[in-house]
Protein backbone atom coordinates (compact mmCIF):
# COMPACT_ATOMS: atom_id res chain seq x y z
CA UNK A 1 0.00 0.00 0.00
CA UNK A 2 1.66 3.24 -1.09
CA UNK A 3 1.49 5.53 1.79
CA UNK A 4 2.36 9.76 2.33
CA UNK A 5 3.42 11.54 5.36
CA UNK A 6 0.59 11.12 7.26
CA UNK A 7 0.13 7.83 6.62
CA UNK A 8 -1.80 5.26 3.78
CA UNK A 9 -3.15 6.90 0.86
CA UNK A 10 -6.94 5.72 0.50
CA UNK A 11 -7.66 3.28 -2.08
CA UNK A 12 -9.46 5.89 -4.53
CA UNK A 13 -7.13 8.38 -4.33
CA UNK A 14 -4.47 7.89 -7.16
CA UNK A 15 -0.90 9.48 -7.57
CA UNK A 16 -0.90 12.92 -10.15
CA UNK A 17 0.51 11.65 -13.50
CA UNK A 18 1.64 13.54 -16.58
CA UNK A 19 1.07 11.77 -19.83
CA UNK A 20 3.02 12.49 -22.50
CA UNK A 21 0.80 13.47 -25.31
CA UNK A 22 0.50 11.46 -28.88
CA UNK A 23 0.64 14.84 -31.13
CA UNK A 24 3.90 15.64 -32.73
CA UNK A 25 3.18 19.13 -32.19
CA UNK A 26 2.79 18.92 -28.45
CA UNK A 27 5.99 16.56 -28.37
CA UNK A 28 8.10 18.74 -30.13
CA UNK A 29 6.96 22.27 -28.19
CA UNK A 30 7.99 19.61 -25.28
CA UNK A 31 11.41 19.32 -26.17
CA UNK A 32 11.95 22.38 -27.36
CA UNK A 33 10.76 23.56 -23.82
CA UNK A 34 13.60 20.99 -22.59
CA UNK A 35 16.40 22.82 -25.03
CA UNK A 36 15.41 26.03 -23.44
CA UNK A 37 15.36 25.87 -19.90
CA UNK A 38 18.31 22.86 -19.87
CA UNK A 39 20.15 26.54 -21.19
CA UNK A 40 18.70 28.50 -18.56
CA UNK A 41 19.47 26.06 -16.05
CA UNK A 42 23.37 25.96 -17.49
CA UNK A 43 23.47 29.68 -16.91
CA UNK A 44 22.27 29.59 -13.56
CA UNK A 45 24.82 27.46 -12.41
CA UNK A 46 27.51 29.41 -14.14
CA UNK A 47 26.38 32.75 -12.55
CA UNK A 48 26.79 30.71 -8.99
CA UNK A 49 29.80 28.97 -9.72
CA UNK A 50 31.83 32.67 -11.77
CA UNK A 51 30.71 34.52 -8.74
CA UNK A 52 27.21 35.21 -7.72
CA UNK A 53 26.95 32.48 -5.52
CA UNK A 54 30.47 33.05 -4.01
CA UNK A 55 29.82 36.99 -3.09
CA UNK A 56 25.92 35.57 -1.92
CA UNK A 57 27.08 32.42 -0.08
CA UNK A 58 31.12 32.24 0.35
CA UNK A 59 30.83 29.51 2.91
CA UNK A 60 28.24 26.69 0.69
CA UNK A 61 29.39 24.32 -1.71
CA UNK A 62 28.52 24.19 -5.01
CA UNK A 63 25.81 21.99 -4.77
CA UNK A 64 23.85 23.57 -2.37
CA UNK A 65 23.22 26.38 -4.70
CA UNK A 66 19.39 25.47 -4.75
CA UNK A 67 19.09 26.27 -1.59
CA UNK A 68 20.21 30.00 -2.55
CA UNK A 69 18.50 30.66 -5.59
CA UNK A 70 14.90 29.19 -5.75
CA UNK A 71 15.42 30.03 -9.55
CA UNK A 72 17.62 27.23 -9.98
CA UNK A 73 14.97 24.24 -7.96
CA UNK A 74 12.40 25.22 -10.58
CA UNK A 75 14.71 25.35 -13.85
CA UNK A 76 16.36 22.25 -12.33
CA UNK A 77 12.58 20.56 -11.63
CA UNK A 78 11.31 21.26 -15.13
CA UNK A 79 14.58 19.77 -16.92
CA UNK A 80 14.52 16.71 -14.56
CA UNK A 81 10.36 16.15 -15.23
CA UNK A 82 10.62 16.32 -18.70
CA UNK A 83 13.51 14.22 -19.52
CA UNK A 84 11.64 12.27 -17.55
CA UNK A 85 8.07 12.45 -19.45
CA UNK A 86 9.86 12.75 -22.84
CA UNK A 87 11.61 9.01 -21.93
CA UNK A 88 9.19 6.97 -20.52
CA UNK A 89 5.55 8.71 -21.69
CA UNK A 90 4.62 9.00 -18.14
CA UNK A 91 5.32 10.63 -14.58
CA UNK A 92 4.03 9.70 -11.65
CA UNK A 93 4.46 13.55 -9.96
CA UNK A 94 4.36 11.79 -6.29
CA UNK A 95 7.03 9.39 -6.81
CA UNK A 96 9.22 11.47 -8.65
CA UNK A 97 8.93 14.11 -6.15
CA UNK A 98 10.44 11.06 -3.73
CA UNK A 99 13.37 10.72 -6.37
CA UNK A 100 14.17 14.26 -6.43
CA UNK A 101 14.34 14.46 -2.88
CA UNK A 102 16.36 11.40 -2.53
CA UNK A 103 19.13 13.12 -5.36
CA UNK A 104 19.02 16.81 -4.40
CA UNK A 105 21.61 16.32 -1.52
CA UNK A 106 18.76 16.10 1.49
CA UNK A 107 17.02 18.92 -0.24
CA UNK A 108 14.15 19.32 -1.84
CA UNK A 109 11.38 22.64 -2.69
CA UNK A 110 8.35 21.14 -2.50
CA UNK A 111 6.95 24.60 -3.69
CA UNK A 112 9.46 24.96 -6.54
CA UNK A 113 8.32 21.33 -7.92
CA UNK A 114 4.86 21.86 -8.03
CA UNK A 115 4.80 25.18 -10.18
CA UNK A 116 7.26 22.80 -12.53
CA UNK A 117 4.78 20.26 -12.51
CA UNK A 118 1.67 22.71 -12.98
CA UNK A 119 3.80 24.41 -15.85
CA UNK A 120 4.79 21.34 -18.06
CA UNK A 121 1.00 20.35 -17.37
CA UNK A 122 -0.31 24.08 -18.51
CA UNK A 123 1.62 23.15 -21.53
CA UNK A 124 0.33 19.62 -22.05
CA UNK A 125 -2.90 20.94 -21.65
CA UNK A 126 -2.92 23.50 -24.24
CA UNK A 127 -2.96 21.25 -27.50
Amino acid sequence: METDAKGPLPKNQESPKLKLPKTPETINKLRDKLTCYRDILSTDKALHEIGMGKKLSPFLAPEQAFQVFPNINNNHYIVYILEKLLAEGVVDTQACSRDLAAKDYGSFDAQAFNHACAEIDALIAET
